[in-house]
């Protein structure tokens, strides 16, 4: 993370996750807009993000590299979604993929929706998914799912 950013605890991250489901339902409900698709993924990034901030796993290196050999204390805060091509440095995606089995592909498939919305003009599922992604995730992060486990 550039040192010119600003960290965000946990409270801010489930703050903005809110402003962008209210976002989110409102395009969704009022006009079937497709950029509803890129406000759940955020929603569901700013969870995800403040999962990452209080994860125990991320004490313990030990399990860190039990889990893949590429994950490092420095995960709890990547600051971009995905892996470049040729890097060793893992992004929200991979990370969330690896500790949160429970909600990655839902993640993935979010994220992907909102690159199709973003840059391709086009989202290729239905808004009615991305909601039920989006409400999966919120729903393991309240019922304290979005933890990695101990085994």
């Amino acid at each position: 993370m550039t040192p010119s950013r600003a960290v965000r605890d946990v409270a801010t991250h489930l703050a903005r996750s809110e402003k962008h489901e209210q976002v989110a339902r409102a395009l969704h409900d009022t006009v079937s807009n497709e950029w509803a698709a890129v406000c759940y993924f955020y929603a569901s990034y700013h969870i995800v993000k403040a999962s990452l901030l209080v994860d125990p796993v991320f004490a313990d290196l030990t399990r860190l590299k039990n889990i893949h050999h590429l994950l490092v204390p420095d995960h709890r805060s990547p600051d971009f979604h995905q892996a470049r091509k040729h890097s060793n440095d893992l992004g929200v995606n991979e990370v969330t993929g690896l500790l949160y089995d429970n909600v990655g592909a839902e993640y993935r498939l979010l994220h992907s929706a909102s690159v199709q919305v973003r840059y391709h003009d086009r989202l290729a599922t239905s808004l009615d998914d991305c909601l039920a992604h989006f409400a999966l995730i919120k729903q393991e992060y309240e019922a304290g799912k979005l933890v990695t486990s101990t085994q």
